[in-house]
């Protein structure tokens, strides 16, 4: 098949060659469940090795107030971010038909939609949560950090739909293994500054 311009909403998308998985471009089509399987449980270890040793660092690192912030930030991402899913990623990936650029498009603005709406209730909502949880002041601008952030990881929604219905755990399992040490990274660089 051919380039296709984008103004063809019907046609379904197909994923380029040139971003292909390397296990599943090689590998016998009979292995690539299991060969998938494995590396989403070696992306779920590296997840918990990572979080494991953050966790024990911070701990050590932090009084008990900053690692309970940092454990409230956690807590309040992850929860913005099920508020922004909705299975809007899972009824693209269940369906039976190659996802058309349109439908690809229509999950993205809704899932941006949600996520904006969280992020704008959020930014005027931080004072509250602020006190809620007895931060300082200038703590608004933790709720609000994390509010954009899970904003940001909207645009993830459609690339990791699209390489879960092409089995392309390898190369998703990467990218999000790529993403926890990049994370680990910034916080412990930031812990250690002082930031």
């Amino acid at each position: 098949m051919g380039p296709r311009s984008l103004n063809n909403q019907a046609e379904p998308l197909e994923i380029s060659s040139a971003v292909s998985d390397p296990v599943s471009v090689h590998t016998d089509p009979a292995r690539i469940p299991f060969l998938a399987v494995a590396a989403l449980a070696a992306r779920q270890a590296v997840y918990q090795v990572v979080g494991g040793l953050i966790g024990i660092f911070l701990a050590r690192q932090l009084s008990a107030g900053e690692f309970g912030v940092y454990a409230i930030s956690n807590f309040l991402f992850f929860l913005f971010l099920g508020l922004g899913d909705l299975g809007l990623g899972a009824s693209v990936l269940r369906q039976k038909e190659k996802p058309t650029i349109a439908e690809l498009r229509l999950v993205l603005a809704l899932r941006q939609s949600i996520d904006l709406a969280v992020f704008i209730s959020v930014w005027f909502l931080s004072a509250k949560l602020t006190e809620l949880y007895a931060l300082p002041p200038d703590s608004i601008w933790l709720f609000r950090s994390i509010a954009l952030a899970s904003f940001i990881t909207s645009f993830q929604v459609v690339p990791t739909v699209l390489l879960e219905r092409d089995l392309r755990f390898a190369a998703l399992a990467a990218v999000e293994v790529l993403q926890v040490i990049i994370q680990a990274a910034v916080l412990l660089a930031l812990i250690l500054s002082g930031g």
